[in-house]
Formats: C-alpha cells, sequence, structure tokens
C-alpha cells in the first residue's frame, strides 16, 4: 500500500485567491462573471487579448426572451490570415474555425467592436468575413457599439462624445445597419437586443409552423427535466493529459481545441451529447496544477481558469480524472484532486490516456498500472 494512500489533500486556496484578487488591477481589470448566481458560472473575462478560445454555448434570457447564446473568440484580420493558411499559428488557426462554425449555425450574429477606438481595419475584415462566409439565408448580423455607459457620450460637448458620434455614424456605413449602443459591463443597451432576438423568434417559428411561447417552453422543459435528466459528466486532470481530446473522440467531432501546448483549455465548455439514448452534458475543463506552477503573466487567468473547472465538478454528477499513463503512478495534484471530488460527494471514474505510449509487454500490462493507482 502506498504510505501516502491515507493521507488528505488540498488543492490551493482558490476561494481566497479570489477575493484577493477580485479588485486588484494589473494591466486591467479581471473579473469572473455570473449571469445569474443559482445557475452555472459564466465565461471568464479579462481585458488580455484572446482570453476565450473555445465557443461556449448556454441558454441566454433577456426578461421574458429566452435564446441559445455562444460566446466565441475574438476575430481580427490576422487570425482569419490563420484560417485560410497565411500563418501557420495550430492554435489561433483552431479558434477561428470555433468561431466560424459557430457563426454558420447561429441565426443572429452580435458583431462587437470598441465604439471608443472606433472602426478598425479588423473590424472591417471581419465584416467582409462574415457576409462571405454566411451559408444561412435567414441570419442577420447586427453590430454592437460597446463600453458606451450612461449618456455622456450622446452629448456633443466637442470632446469625446463627438468621437463616439462619428465612430458610430462609421460604423453603420460597414453594412449591417446601425449599431446599437452597449454596455456589456453593466448591462446597460440589452432590450434592444432583446426586441430584435423576440422579433426573430417570432420570424422563425412562422417559417417553421410553430406557435410554441416562451410559457410552452419553460413547461416542456420542467416536464423533460423530471422524465429524465441529463447526466452531469465533467472531465477533470492536470494539464496536457488529453481531456480535450477524449472529449472530441466522444463527441465525434472536433468541438473543442486540442493541442500540444500546455493550458490551451480556459472556460469550461459544456456540450450536450447522447449515449445509449441517455442525454448527457459533457464538460471539458482548464488543466488544474498547483498554485505555485500558474501562469501569473495575464491577469491570473489561470486562476480562474482552474475555479471555473472546480465549480463544474462541485455541478457534476459523475467526475472523470484523466491521467497521463507515462507517469505510471498518480501525481501529487491528481490525488488532490481525486480528494476533492470523494469529499464532494461526486462518483469518480479515472481514466488512464496515451496507454498506446506506454509499451505494454508480458512485463507490464493494463491490469498492473490499474493495480498500481487502486494501491495509491
Amino acid at each position: 500500500m502506498c504510505k501516502e494512500a491515507n493521507k488528505s489533500y488540498k488543492l490551493s486556496s482558490d476561494n481566497k485567491s479570489r477575493k484577493r484578487n477580485k479588485h486588484r488591477r494589473s494591466g486591467g481589470f479581471v473579473g469572473y462573471k455570473s449571469p445569474s448566481p443559482s445557475k452555472h458560472g459564466g465565461a471568464i473575462v479579462s481585458s488580455t487579448p484572446g482570453t476565450t478560445r473555445d465557443r461556449r454555448e448556454c441558454i441566454g434570457r433577456i426578461g421574458g426572451t429566452m435564446f441559445q447564446l455562444v460566446d466565441t473568440a475574438g476575430v481580427d484580420g490576422e487570425r482569419i490570415g490563420h484560417l485560410y493558411g497565411k500563418l501557420k499559428n495550430q492554435m489561433e488557426r483552431e479558434m477561428i474555425k470555433q468561431t466560424l462554425e459557430a457563426a454558420k449555425t447561429s441565426d443572429l450574429i452580435l458583431l462587437m467592436f470598441d465604439a471608443k477606438v472606433g472602426v478598425t481595419a479588423d473590424l472591417s475584415e471581419t465584416a467582409r468575413w462574415l457576409r462571405k462566409n454566411s451559408t444561412n439565408i435567414n441570419s442577420r448580423v447586427v453590430i454592437l457599439a460597446n463600453k458606451l455607459e450612461g449618456d455622456k457620450w450622446t452629448h456633443d460637448d466637442g470632446t469625446a462624445a463627438t468621437s463616439v458620434m462619428e465612430h458610430l455614424l462609421e460604423a453603420s456605413r460597414v453594412g449591417f445597419g446601425e449599431p446599437i449602443p452597449i454596455s456589456a459591463e453593466h448591462g446597460e443597451g440589452l432590450a434592444d437586443i432583446a426586441i430584435i432576438v423576440e422579433e426573430m423568434i417570432r420570424e422563425k417559428r412562422e417559417r417553421l409552423g410553430l406557435v410554441m411561447t416562451n410559457d410552452d417552453y419553460n413547461v416542456k422543459k420542467k416536464r423533460g427535466d423530471e422524465a429524465e435528466k441529463p447526466l452531469q459528466l465533467a472531465i477533470l486532470g492536470r494539464q496536457n493529459v488529453g481531456k480535450s481530446t477524449l472529449v472530441n473522440s466522444l463527441l465525434k467531432q472536433d468541438r473543442v481545441i486540442t493541442g500540444e501546448t500546455p493550458g490551451l483549455t480556459r472556460d469550461s465548455i459544456t456540450v450536450t451529447w447522447t449515449w445509449n439514448n441517455r442525454p448527457v452534458r459533457l464538460c471539458d475543463t482548464a488543466g488544474i496544477r498547483r498554485a505555485t506552477k500558474r501562469d501569473r503573466a495575464n491577469d491570473d487567468i489561470e486562476d480562474l481558469a482552474v475555479a471555473d473547472a472546480m465549480r463544474s465538478m462541485k455541478v457534476a454528477d459523475v467526475a472523470v480524472m484523466v491521467l497521463d499513463a507515462r507517469a505510471r503512478m498518480l501525481q501529487r495534484q491528481e490525488l488532490a484532486i481525486a480528494d476533492q471530488v470523494v469529499k464532494e460527494g461526486r462518483a469518480l471514474v479515472v481514466a488512464a490516456n496515451k496507454m498506446d505510449l506506454l509499451g505494454l509487454d508480458h512485463t507490464y500490462s493494463k491490469e498492473d498500472y490499474a493495480q498500481q493507482v487502486r494501491q495509491q
């Protein structure tokens, strides 16, 4: 028996870390936005460019208007170049492919820009890219002018307000109509978005011959939940053990970004999956490593990603901890993760990935590996 088998392990004190860093600025504000305390957490928010990588789906709601919402990685001219093979960064290519897939399958595309900066070459290039790659004849693109808090920007005082009004006028010439002024951080301007969403929902229902309302949807959803609630399955583990590759293999599609670079996944990405006619909510999470080894150069994004991963574990029914079998034994961090899963009362499944690289023979078999893990 491993001498550490009866020890209790702890992950870092992420709660203390978040409280300490909540109002700290290190090059810009970093926050963890949650649209509703009773719901799952929202996307990781940071001033660091490129924070969002995968596309993250959820059910959105503005007042009584409900819709499926997809958050995507930022688009600019350089990333579009990666998509068309002009540049060779594989991660950037995968990010833009995820964004393109979301755009192709969406009825409404909200194209955001910083209204205080104005229309840039990147925005113009993205607009051309959307027009070229639009495959849904019924889809619509709406431009959102972000970071317009309050109403000071509406007063023409010959200073910044004049610049903002000029930026809005310039954005209206991009080809998608007049932009809608909003403040994403303060929730201003959402009513205008809700009107457009409601209008498009009504048009789509008429086009498909449906008459269902939001109230009908809520009733149907409640009945469906009572009949068969989806199994919540969280994929956990250290960095670069193959969690995202496992998710793509189960889904039989490239749903999440994968690669050899550690720490590619940041947000916890939940995807609907069906196994043996059983609905499953499959959640890919960021790699978890000790707090002392985490990257502190990018506004503590890794701390937020780990916190998101642990939150996903806490709401899961089953947690699958993925190991790198080449280590031939559990790492201390993996023991800490397993200990936390058990303390939360979740079912724990241990999956040993990369067994094909282990060099198994008659002297060392899968059963030998499994026995070593059980002993730990």
